[in-house]
């Protein structure tokens, strides 16, 4: 291999300007998948806060404020799944941008109609609260067998499609992890 050294002198300081080495090359390769990663990383990071801000919310027990989040959060996916339409490949390689796909789709599902299902169960929970005092200043026997079966149908189903979500939630997570590792290996190497 041939170097080619460039003298530069600034300053009775000397710098010497050689070929790419296998270094600049290789910096030169982790900036350009850097810069990609970094474009589709902004999208996933909206979605993956918004979908906080509602979890936030629903610890709180504060309906409005995840329904406020929801609607976000859904406007987000939207258009993110939108946008990535419009994005290419990275050196022919669709790895990451195909796990962002799957992960902001899940975003966008669990926002239409898991989430839905939730906020459901937080406004029965307070219905059923309200009639629940109601009813201890009365006799038990004023509560229906209806109203309690519909509660417990909706604790049942809080509790399915939070579990449902979380496993989702944490399988599109590691999905995206290992991606953004993988990309990151095969292109800065």
């Amino acid at each position: 291999m041939q170097l080619q050294l460039h003298l530069i002198h600034i300053h009775n300081i000397t710098l010497l300007e050689g070929d790419d080495d296998k270094i600049s090359k290789k910096i030169k390769r982790a900036n350009e998948a850097l810069k990609y990663y970094n474009k589709l990383y902004l999208i996933f990071f909206k979605n993956y806060k918004q979908e906080a801000y509602v979890l936030g919310a629903q610890s709180r027990n504060d309906v409005a404020s995840v329904e406020q989040n929801i609607n976000t959060l859904t406007s987000f996916s939207t258009e993110s799944i939108k946008e990535l339409k419009s994005i290419g490949s990275f050196k022919g390689d669709v790895s990451l941008k195909s796990a962002l796909r799957q992960i902001v789709s899940f975003y966008d599902s669990e926002a239409k109609k898991d989430f839905p299902i939730i906020t459901d169960f937080y406004i029965k929970k307070d219905n059923f609260e309200k009639l629940g005092k109601i009813m201890n200043s009365k006799k038990k026997k004023n509560i229906t067998k209806d109203d309690v079966n519909k509660y417990n149908k909706s604790v049942k189903d809080f509790n399915r499609v939070n579990a449902k979500m979380n496993l989702q939630r944490k399988n599109h997570i590691d999905i995206w992890n290992n991606s953004v590792e993988k990309f990151f290996d095969k292109h800065t190497n």
